[in-house]
């Protein structure tokens, strides 16, 4: 039997929430952080935020809630579409 041992991965902490990440990973599984924002230390990122005026409702600020209601929009129309289709079949 020849069996192949998988090479073994480099691994390393993610520095925001401390699960194992392997080299190379695109963003942390855990947190979804990446080396643009989480990966680094604190004192290595250069962030600079966007400041959101006061009294700037909240829905405008982009809570992803829109998108929501078009998925589910969309869910919807293919649903019906779906049983349209097996209805006059």
């Amino acid at each position: 039997m020849n069996a192949k041992k998988k090479p073994r991965r480099e691994i390393f902490e993610c520095t925001h929430c401390g699960a194992d990440v392997t080299v190379g990973s695109p963003v942390c599984r855990e947190c979804g952080s990446d080396a643009s924002t989480g990966w680094l230390s604190s004192d290595d990122v250069d962030y600079t935020s966007v400041e959101i005026p006061d009294g700037v409702p909240e829905a405008a600020v982009g809570n992803g809630s829109l998108r929501r209601v078009w998925i589910a929009i969309v869910a919807i129309v293919v649903a019906l579409a779906l049983l349209a289709l097996a209805v006059l079949r």
